[in-house]
C-alpha cells in the first residue's frame, strides 16, 4: 500500500469514529430521563435545606448539584423554568472533588442564605460561572455579587469563612453519597431518583403526573 493510500486509510479509519462518537452523544442526549430507585429517606431533604415553596406544593424537585460543574449550569436554565411551575424546588450541594472552587461557592451561597439571598447567588454563580469557575481567588469575584445583591459585605465575607456553613455542605455532600449519588446534577421528583437530565418538558410531563 502507497504512503498516500495510508494516510487515507487513517482518515477513513478516524472520520468513522468520530462520527460513531457524534451519534452516541446525540442518543445520549435525547434519552427520556426515568426513574431508578425511590427513597423516602430524610437525607433527601433536610429541614435547613432551602426550597422554594415549602409545604404548599404536591411535588418536590430535589437537585443535588455543583456549582463548578458545566453540566450543572447548563441544567439550571431548564430548572429555572421549572421553577414557575407548581413545584417545590430543593438544591442540595454535591460539590466534586475535581472543582478546586466548588466547595467555595456553596459557602458563597449559603453565606448569602444568612442575609436572605440565597437563591440570587444561586443564580449568580451558574450564570456567571465561567468568570469564576478557574480564579485563583473566587472569593473576590462572589464579594463583587454580595454587592449587587445589596449584602452587608462584611458579614457576607465572615460567613463564607463560617465552619458551621461547612459543615452543612459536607453534610448534603454525604447525604448525597447515601442516596447512591456520583454525579452532577442529580434530580430527585417525590423520592424518585431520575436517570439522565429531562429538559423542561420532560420534567413539565413528570410533575403533572405527580400533582395528579
Amino acid at each position: 500500500m502507497s504512503t498516500d493510500a495510508k494516510i487515507l486509510s487513517v482518515i477513513g479509519i478516524v472520520t468513522t469514529l468520530v462520527l460513531a462518537g457524534g451519534v452516541f452523544l446525540l442518543n445520549r442526549s435525547i434519552t427520556t430521563p426515568t426513574a431508578t430507585i425511590t427513597t423516602d429517606s430524610p437525607n433527601l431533604i433536610r429541614n435547613d435545606s432551602y426550597q422554594t415553596a415549602t409545604g404548599s406544593a404536591k411535588v418536590n424537585l430535589v437537585e443535588f448539584g455543583d456549582y463548578q460543574c458545566p453540566a450543572c449550569a447548563s441544567a439550571h436554565q431548564v430548572v429555572k423554568s421549572v421553577m414557575t411551575l407548581d413545584v417545590n424546588f430543593v438544591f442540595r450541594h454535591f460539590p466534586l472533588p475535581l472543582h478546586k472552587n466548588a466547595v467555595i461557592a456553596s459557602l458563597a451561597a449559603e453565606a448569602a442564605g444568612v442575609q436572605g439571598k440565597y437563591w440570587e447567588m444561586h443564580n449568580f454563580l451558574y450564570e456567571d460561572q465561567a468568570n469564576w469557575s478557574e480564579s485563583s481567588n473566587p472569593k473576590e469575584v462572589f464579594l463583587g455579587y454580595a454587592g449587587k445583591i445589596q449584602l452587608d459585605i462584611d458579614k457576607f465575607s465572615q460567613d463564607i469563612e463560617s465552619p458551621q456553613l461547612k459543615s452543612k455542605i459536607e453534610r448534603d455532600r454525604l447525604d448525597g453519597i447515601s442516596l447512591g449519588i456520583n454525579a452532577t446534577p442529580t434530580f430527585f421528583i417525590n423520592g424518585e431518583k431520575l436517570a439522565g437530565m429531562p429538559n423542561f418538558t420532560q420534567f413539565k410531563n413528570m410533575i403533572q403526573e405527580k400533582s395528579r
